[in-house]
């Protein structure tokens, strides 16, 4: 988490490095607001400087210690663990995108599969029931069994739509009637956190004055692909106040194929901006927006009409 306070005329970066849930450092960097521009460069620089002394030249924790209680009420891990409960027949579980290892532990299920390219935790002492495929999660499909099947997923990877939109059709290769994703990132607080390059998005953040360091990338178009794109498939997004926006999605048209989608249909997304979809800033209502607790009892009752058929 990066955080940017304002003190009259400096600019305090706070960076925290929570490479293990157990483990924090935090680098204080404060000097003189003259140039806004040469201070994001700087604080992005000083990210990636610390980050890569993390991987690098510590050791980071092994997963196998309790997680801290702190990290069961993060949303994420709240809501999962929520669909996980629900659905009695659940055992497996996939998260693309876990660097800490933090939301990965904290899933209460069986067996946990995780895939991230930079891991920020050791790989030889992990909890029983858990695997890291320690590579992309294109990689991982490509060399994934056929006959593996999910029964909850959590895509929280790059964000970048084609490749979170790559992630969920492979994921649907590998899900069942009954698999639930959840996707992070699906509604951009503003311009600036929807466009898909971080540094260019906290760029363009600082230049127009605004605090924060918010950045959600271009996911939301995911949204709109799965709407124009899969029939079979029904989703609702989640917008809980503070809490991160996430969409869940599930299959509504059981034994449907999931067809690959041509590039040249894929491209015309590319030309679709923040302001063409979020008009005055406001979620529009094709994107399905409950509470928290709407979303999640709406699936089910869903899902609950499978077993009925």
């Amino acid at each position: 988490m990066y955080a940017l306070a304002n003190q009259s005329t400096s600019v305090v970066y706070a960076l925290t490095l929570n490479y293990h849930p157990l483990s924090k450092s935090i680098v204080t960097y404060s000097r003189d607001c003259e140039e806004k521009s040469g201070e994001l460069m700087r604080l992005h620089g000083l990210k990636m400087r610390f980050e890569g002394l993390i991987r690098e030249n510590r050791r980071p924790k092994a997963l196998n210690d309790p997680a801290p209680e702190a990290a069961s009420l993060h949303w994420s891990v709240r809501r999962i663990n929520t669909l996980v409960k629900s659905l009695p027949a659940a055992s497996t579980y996939l998260e693309i995108g876990v660097q800490h290892g933090s939301t990965l532990e904290s899933i209460k299920i069986p067996f946990k599969w995780g895939v991230e390219p930079h891991p920020l935790f050791r790989l030889d002492s992990l909890p029983a029931g858990m695997r890291i495929f320690h590579g992309n999660s294109d990689d991982f499909f490509q060399t994934l069994n056929g006959n593996v099947a999910f029964d909850v997923v959590f895509l929280d990877g790059l964000h970048d739509w084609r490749q979170t939109y790559r992630d969920l059709v492979n994921t649907l290769n590998h899900s069942h009637s009954k698999t639930v994703i959840l996707i992070d990132d699906v509604v951009p607080n503003d311009q600036y956190s929807a466009l898909p390059i971080e540094r260019e998005a906290l760029e363009a953040r600082l230049a127009a004055g605004l605090p924060g360091l918010e950045w959600h990338g271009d996911v939301y178009k995911v949204i709109l692909a799965i709407r124009d794109l899969h029939p079979n498939l029904d989703f609702r997004v989640i917008e809980n106040g503070a809490d991160n926006p996430q969409a869940i999605i599930w299959q509504k048209d059981v034994g449907h194929p999931h067809a690959e989608t041509k590039e040249s249909v894929l491209q015309e997304y590319s030309h679709i901006a923040y302001h063409d979809v979020f008009v005055g800033g406001e979620t529009p209502p094709y994107f399905n927006v409950r509470s928290e607790d709407s979303a999640i009892e709406e699936v089910l009752t869903s899902l609950r009409t499978h077993e009925s058929r």
